[in-house]
């Protein structure tokens, strides 16, 4: 997400310091929410409030094939 990007290109900037995560950031980020959009993909809502974005069949086969 958009948050996300600037955080990653502020730490780019300056790679020396090491970043500190928020509570909320330490946390281990679970599903909430799953709804098919069409039938290709699903949306995805985590805990951490990020929602944006379709997650494609084959991009979530994909990443299943790389954590077997």
């Amino acid at each position: 997400c958009v948050t996300c990007r600037n955080a990653k290109k502020q730490a780019a900037a300056d790679p020396v310091k090491l970043p500190i995560l928020t509570p909320l950031e330490a946390q281990p980020v679970n599903v909430d929410k799953m709804s098919l959009a069409g039938n290709y993909a699903y949306r995805i809502t985590f805990s951490d409030g990020h929602n944006t974005g379709l997650f494609t069949f084959d991009h979530l086969r994909e990443l299943g094939e790389i954590i077997e």
